[in-house]
C-alpha cells in the first residue's frame, strides 16, 4: 500500500510540476506579449528617449521573449522522429531554407505515392487462379431433353384446331396466325391446355434408359425425368437420387435411347427434327435451353463429353458473398435473372405471363399468356432482350457457378445390319427404324479420370497491401511509423491543455 501511495505522490508531484511548467510559459508569452506592446509604442520615441532604449540589447530581448509564444512547437519538431524536420528550426537560415525545401519534396512524394496506392484499392482490383483438380467423385449434372416438335399431332383431335397448330413456328413473331386462328386456338385451352394435352409426353420420347452409379449400371425409365415446361413446350430433366459418379467415359454416365417421332410432328415449331440437350446445373430452369443446348440429329449416336468449370467469383466492391433474394426463383443463376428482368417487362405491358414462366411467378393477380398475346409477347421479350445487354437490369454475379463445356460427337445408330435387331428390341417396324426416329444419347465426363476447372477470383490488393505500402512510402520518403502519429497526437493534447491553462491563468 505504501508502494502505491507512493506512486500516486510521484505522478501528483509530475502532473504539478509539468502544470507549473506550463503556467510559467504562459507567464513568459503574456509578459512577451506586453513587452512588445511596449517596444510597438516606443516606436515613434521621444527625444528624451531617442537614444535610450532603442539599442540592439532591447530589442534582441524583446525579439527572444515573443518567440517565447513557439516554445512547445520547437520542442516538438526538436524531438519528433520526423527526418529532417528539426534542421527546419536550427543552424543558419540557408541551412534552415534547405531542409524546409527537402522536407517538402519528400513529403509531396510521400502524397503522390499515397494517392497512387489508395486509388489502385478503391478500383477493387482482382486477380483469377486457374486450378485443375482431379476428385474421387463428381457431382452429376442435370440433362434436360427436348423434341423439337411442340405438338403432337394424334394427340389434336380437332380438325380446326390442327389447322390452326401447323401455322405456329416459334423462331419468329407469330405473324402466321389470324385473328380468327388465334381465337380457335385459345377457345380450345389456350398453350396451357394444349401443351398439357397435345404436347409431348415423357413415354413418348423416352424408350430407354441406363444410368451408371457406383460402379453398378442401373436400368431407368421416363419416370426418372421430370417434366419442365421450356420455350420449346414439354421438356424433360433426369434426376436421380444418387447423382454421383465415379468414373469417365460413356459407361460412366447417363445412356438414353429416343424415340422423336416423326411422323408425330405437327407445327412449323423450329423447322428443324431432332432432340435438344441441355446440361447444366440441378435445380436451374433450363429456361436457355434453346440458346445454350446441343442439338442430337436423327438416327444417330450422340456422344456429349462434359468438361465441369467451377468459377467462384467475389462480389463487386468485395461485398459479403451471399445470392441475393429474387423473386421469382429459388436458385440463382444470371440466365434465371436475365429471364425474370424479360417477365417483369412483359406483365407490366402484356398483363400476363408466359407459360414457360409460370413456375417463377406464384402470384394469382396475372393470367398465362393466350395466343392474342402472343404478338405482345415476342415484342416485348425482344425489347426485354435488348434491355438486358444494356446491364439495366439489377443482376448481381452469382458468387459460384458450375458451367459444363460439351464436346459432341455423332456416329450413324443404328448401323445397317443392325436394323432389324434393333427393330426386333424396341417392337417396332424396320421401315421406322430406318427412317431415322431413333437417337442414342451418351452424356458423360472424360475418361479416365475426373476432373474439373476451378476459376477462382481473389482480392488483388486487399488492406493489408495498402497500409503496407502507404506505410512503407511514409517511412522512405519522411521517415515516419505510427509511433510518430503518437509524438503529433501527443503535440496536439499538450498544445490544447497548455491554451486551456494559459487562459485559465488570464481569467486570474
Amino acid at each position: 500500500m505504501s508502494n502505491i501511495y507512493g506512486e500516486q505522490q510521484q505522478a501528483r508531484v509530475r502532473t504539478t510540476s509539468r502544470d507549473e511548467e506550463v503556467k510559467m510559459k504562459c507567464i513568459s508569452m503574456s509578459d512577451a506579449n506586453e513587452k512588445s506592446d511596449e517596444f510597438a509604442l516606443s516606436a515613434s520615441p521621444s527625444p528624451d528617449k531617442l537614444n535610450h532604449d532603442d539599442g540592439p540589447e532591447t530589442e534582441g530581448r524583446v525579439q527572444n521573449d515573443s518567440n517565447d509564444k513557439w516554445a512547445l512547437l520547437r520542442e516538438f519538431l526538436n524531438s519528433t522522429t520526423f527526418h529532417g524536420v528539426k534542421y527546419t528550426v536550427n543552424g543558419r537560415t540557408w541551412a534552415r531554407l534547405l531542409w524546409c525545401v527537402l522536407v517538402l519534396v519528400a513529403a509531396g512524394g510521400f502524397l503522390s505515392q499515397a494517392i497512387s496506392s489508395i486509388t489502385r484499392f478503391a478500383s477493387y482490383p482482382t486477380s483469377t487462379s486457374i486450378t485443375y483438380k482431379t476428385p474421387d467423385t463428381l457431382e452429376f449434372p442435370a440433362v434436360t431433353i427436348c423434341n423439337f416438335n411442340y405438338f403432337v399431332n394424334s394427340s389434336v383431335k380437332n380438325d380446326t384446331v390442327r389447322s390452326a397448330l401447323q401455322k405456329v413456328t416459334f423462331t419468329e413473331p407469330l405473324q402466321t396466325l389470324t385473328d380468327d386462328d388465334k381465337t380457335i386456338l385459345d377457345s380450345a385451352g389456350g398453350w396451357e391446355n394444349l401443351t398439357s394435352d397435345a404436347g409431348v409426353k415423357a413415354e413418348q420420347l423416352i424408350v430407354e434408359c441406363y444410368w451408371k452409379v457406383n460402379e453398378l449400371l442401373l436400368n431407368c425409365n421416363f419416370e426418372n425425368f421430370t417434366k419442365v415446361i421450356t420455350p420449346m413446350g414439354n421438356c424433360f430433366t433426369f434426376t436421380s437420387p444418387q447423382m454421383v459418379v465415379t468414373r469417365g467415359g460413356p459407361s460412366g454416365g447417363l445412356n438414353v435411347i429416343l424415340d422423336i417421332q416423326l411422323f408425330e410432328y405437327l407445327a412449323e415449331g423450329y423447322g428443324i427434327a431432332g432432340a435438344q440437350v441441355l446440361v447444366h446445373e440441378a435445380g436451374e430452369h433450363p429456361d436457355a435451353i434453346f440458346e445454350e443446348g446441343f442439338a442430337c440429329l436423327p438416327g444417330t449416336r450422340t456422344m456429349a463429353r462434359i468438361q465441369e468449370t467451377r468459377i467462384l467469383n467475389l462480389q463487386p466492391r468485395y461485398g459479403t458473398c451471399e445470392n441475393r433474394s429474387l423473386e421469382y426463383h429459388k436458385l440463382y443463376t444470371l440466365s434465371n435473372c436475365f429471364e425474370e428482368c424479360k417477365l417483369k417487362m412483359i406483365i407490366e405491358k402484356c398483363r400476363c405471363v408466359p407459360l414457360h414462366m409460370k413456375e417463377w411467378y406464384d402470384k394469382d393477380d396475372t393470367s398465362v399468356c393466350t395466343f392474342q398475346d402472343a404478338t405482345c409477347v415476342e415484342i416485348y421479350s425482344w425489347l426485354a432482350s435488348n434491355t438486358v445487354n444494356n446491364s439495366k437490369c439489377d443482376c448481381p454475379i452469382p458468387c459460384s457457378q458450375r458451367k459444363f463445356d460439351v464436346q459432341v460427337s455423332q456416329a450413324a445408330f443404328p448401323a445397317p445390319h443392325l436394323d432389324e435387331i434393333i427393330a426386333r428390341k424396341f417392337n417396332v417396324s424396320l421401315n421406322y427404324v430406318r427412317q431415322k426416329n431413333l437417337i442414342w444419347l451418351d452424356v458423360f465426363y472424360s475418361y479416365p479420370q475426373l476432373t474439373y476447372i476451378e476459376v477462382k477470383q481473389d482480392i488483388a490488393y486487399s488492406y493489408d497491401n495498402l497500409f503496407g505500402d502507404v506505410g512503407g512510402q511514409f517511412g522512405l520518403f519522411l521517415g515516419a511509423s505510427i509511433l510518430t502519429f503518437c509524438e503529433f497526437i501527443q503535440y496536439l493534447i499538450f498544445e490544447a491543455h497548455a491554451r486551456r491553462l494559459c487562459r485559465h491563468q488570464r481569467h486570474q
